[in-house]
């Protein structure tokens, strides 16, 4: 077993009439915010400079928020960036800067996203023609 990071998340709960602390592990991102887990098996894994990271970000959105160490095995997934935990969009793909590349993007557009001979050609005038 190895330690990696991972966050968690200071919250409170009522039971029986009262106010208790309670302690939550991010698990991923959701539309509504983090996505949490009274289980620390569930968190998500990290680098420690990742959870840094996470920390800033949920604590500057109102959470209080901490770093805490979990253990994982040599096949767990390890997150390094916001964009893998999905906190943050990826990079834009870079354009084609020579035909070449902009050869390999026309056939990417047939084989990985299988549109049509004539949507290519329609998209690529367009283009040319408007800019």
């Amino acid at each position: 077993m190895d330690t990696t990071h991972g966050v968690r998340l200071h919250t409170t709960a009522r039971v029986d009439g009262r106010t208790v602390p309670w302690l939550l592990y991010y698990v991923g991102h959701g539309k509504d915010g983090p996505q949490t887990s009274g289980r620390p098996d569930n968190a998500a894994l990290m680098t420690e400079s990742c959870a840094n990271l996470l920390v800033t970000k949920l604590n500057n959105t109102g959470h209080r928020t901490e770093i805490c160490e979990l253990l994982c095995d040599e096949n767990s997934t390890i997150n390094s960036t916001l964009v893998e935990l999905g906190e943050e969009n990826p990079p834009p793909a870079p354009l084609p800067t020579t035909l070449q590349e902009l050869s390999t993007a026309i056939e990417n557009c047939f084989r990985r996203d299988h549109l049509s001979p004539l949507e290519v050609l329609n998209f690529c005038n367009k283009t040319v023609l408007l800019g």
